[in-house]
């Protein structure tokens, strides 16, 4: 199967089996394999709808409350921070977009150990009690 994909200013081309298909870009993005392109390139909605995901999985509390520390940080390096970071390597992160990862791997820390923002708990005094370090970007770029 040949398929090849060209993204220029103002139109995609996309070639599949020798038949060349054009479409306009008339839409600030577009969804190709599951990856989210924007006109400049960014991918910061994309990072966005990944977090956004991967929170959704907080509503199984169950396995927060009944698990120890040392398994619940195993769930969510495996199962949420897998729903975030899918497709990662295909990302050009900026420093918002690293922002944003740090501040979700922390609230996955909060959220974890019941640590509510009103609380006013360090992030240093949250990555002690789960004895953590941050490696959210790491996992990217390693």
């Amino acid at each position: 199967m040949c398929l090849c994909l060209s993204i220029q200013s103002t139109h995609i081309y996309i070639i599949l089996y020798c038949v060349t298909f054009c479409y306009v870009i008339c839409i600030l993005y577009c969804v190709i394999l599951y990856c989210m392109l924007t006109n400049d390139g960014r991918c910061t909605c994309e990072i966005k709808s990944r977090i956004a995901m991967a929170k959704s999985f907080n509503k199984k509390r169950a396995l927060f409350t009944t698990l120890d520390s040392k398994l619940r940080k195993k769930v969510v390096k495996c199962c949420i921070w897998s729903i975030a970071l899918y497709g990662a390597e295909t990302w050009t992160l900026r420093v918002v977009d690293q922002k944003h990862l740090g501040s979700f791997e922390m609230w996955c820390w909060r959220r974890m150990e019941k640590i509510s923002w009103n609380d006013h708990v360090r992030k240093e005094e949250v990555l002690l009690a789960v004895k953590e370090q941050r490696n959210i970007l790491h996992e990217i770029k390693g």
